[in-house]
């Protein structure tokens, strides 16, 4: 029996067919990616943060969608805890290292795939309670059983920071200084204010005694006005009458709504204590005019 030999003309077209078909397919008919779509997340008991900062994670984390690439979207679910920690929160400085992230499934449906989140944050040991404030005392220097001038809760609403959050040597500057202008609102223009830092070993804390030494209130007395134009001379002659209490707050509006820079060259006062009056200069003349505003 002779071999049969193939006709070219039709092997040709099935191999074709053949090469052609799996690419085909391919094309038409692609494996989508899953998402996984985070439904609810909750924090590790150890997480020493406070309620705010959590309750913003978790505004933050919710109904977030990643793609369910093996895995890897718990490295980018991390990332995304971190970074929406206020700074100073996240800081290395302030014992914030990194986030771990576990996870269980909810569900799974057309949208993807539903878990729920438990986020923990990787903290230098015995570092974050030593930065964390437990709360803020005034005394009186002199006679600490004393009552002080204002009510505590009036002066604790100047310390701009809560107890429980990180220790700012800014914000603690910027809670005396607002301190000693409510002193001298009131006359007190030699009021000091010392802060005091007291760590507990037992709870790794600190608490913070701001020390007042109130001095005494002053009236005003003498003032003499050189560079102003009349009607800002007689303005600030009109609110420093001699006889009165001294109030600094007035000084700040006036220069601030006059647009003047105030600073020791254009102001001076010569306190007699033992009288409790204060004489007061201005010196306007080495000051440069104001630009009007368009």
């Amino acid at each position: 029996m002779g071999l049969i030999r193939a006709n070219p003309s039709f092997v040709l077209p099935f191999a074709v067919c053949v090469l052609i078909w799996p690419s085909f397919s391919h094309a038409q008919s692609p494996s989508p990616q899953t998402k996984v779509i985070i439904d609810a997340v909750k924090f590790d008991e150890g997480a020493h943060l406070s309620a705010e900062v959590l309750g913003n994670e978790i505004t933050a984390l919710q109904h977030r969608e990643f793609a369910e690439d093996s895995g890897k979207w718990v490295g980018r679910l991390e990332a995304a805890a971190l970074h929406a920690l206020p700074d100073a929160e996240s800081h290395p400085d302030y014992s914030i290292q990194g986030a771990r992230a576990d996870w269980q499934p909810i569900s799974r449906d057309s949208t993807g795939l539903h878990v729920s989140v438990t986020i923990g944050f990787v903290e230098t040991p015995g570092s974050l309670y030593r930065d964390r404030l437990t709360s803020i005392r005034f005394v009186d220097e002199v006679d600490p059983t004393r009552s002080t001038l204002f009510p505590t809760g009036e002066m604790r609403e100047l310390i701009p920071f809560r107890d429980g959050e990180l220790v700012s040597n800014e914000k603690i500057g910027t809670g005396l200084d607002a301190l000693k202008q409510l002193y001298s609102s009131k006359g007190y223009i030699d009021a000091a204010v010392t802060p005091l830092l007291s760590e507990d070993d037992a709870h790794k804390t600190f608490s913070l005694v701001i020390q007042l030494n109130e001095g005494r209130q002053y009236r005003v007395g003498t003032v003499e006005v050189v560079g102003l134009d009349a009607s800002q001379e007689d303005t600030l002659k009109a609110k420093l009458k001699s006889g009165d209490t001294f109030n600094d707050d007035f000084l700040e509006d006036f220069y601030r709504d006059n647009r003047i820079s105030r600073g020791p060259q254009n102001v001076r006062f010569t306190r007699h204590s033992s009288e409790g009056v204060v004489d007061i200069s201005f010196d306007f003349r080495s000051l440069p005019k104001p630009q009007s505003q368009n």
